[in-house]
């Protein structure tokens, strides 16, 4: 992960254990999160669209070298004091090729209102489930709200929900898109 070298995502610059205290340390950054940004209601569609290209270019990024986020979400999109937006935290990051048997199939890591539908079902995933992450969080940026957790924090009906039913259309949410 310190190895990637891209504008829109967050540098680590230094990793290790000290004292038997893992740490990474990475740029720091002021202007908050993308769910801060959220939290104030939906973004202007021009905003939302210049923001997403900077983050998706980060990903986009890091799959071109081989690795799988799997933990797309606001949170883990930080902002700089001039409203750039950073990609981090690839804490649960795979490389397409590992073999590692960290997670395997039949197991599923990340935060369930973003994840794929595969990825929810524990099946082999690829780049693309990222990509339907960054369609949830443009979703959530346009609307203000997840496409199929606004109404309830129980993960197994927001799991539910994202495999079985279709979001409301954004624009009934937000008529300006």
């Amino acid at each position: 992960i310190a190895a990637l070298e891209h504008i829109h995502v967050l540098p680590v610059y230094d990793f290790g254990i000290q004292n038997n205290t893992a740490y990474i340390a990475m740029r720091f950054l002021r202007g908050g999160s993308l769910a801060d940004l959220i939290d104030a209601g939906p973004i202007e569609v021009t905003r939302a669209v210049a923001l997403f290209l900077q983050f998706a270019k980060g990903l986009s990024y890091a799959h071109s070298k081989g690795m799988i986020h799997r933990d797309l979400k606001p949170t883990n999109i930080l902002m700089d004091e001039s409203g750039n937006a950073y990609l981090t935290d690839f804490g649960l990051a795979k490389f397409v090729d590992s073999q590692s048997n960290v997670t395997k199939t039949g197991n599923i890591v990340g935060t369930p209102a973003y994840m794929s539908p595969e990825q929810l079902r524990g099946d082999p995933i690829d780049y693309r489930s990222d990509v339907y992450s960054l369609g949830i969080v443009f979703y959530q940026m346009l609307t203000g709200q997840q496409p199929f957790s606004h109404h309830t924090s129980d993960v197994v009906a927001v799991i539910y929900s994202n495999l079985e039913k279709q979001p409301v259309l954004p624009t009934t949410l937000n008529p300006n898109i």
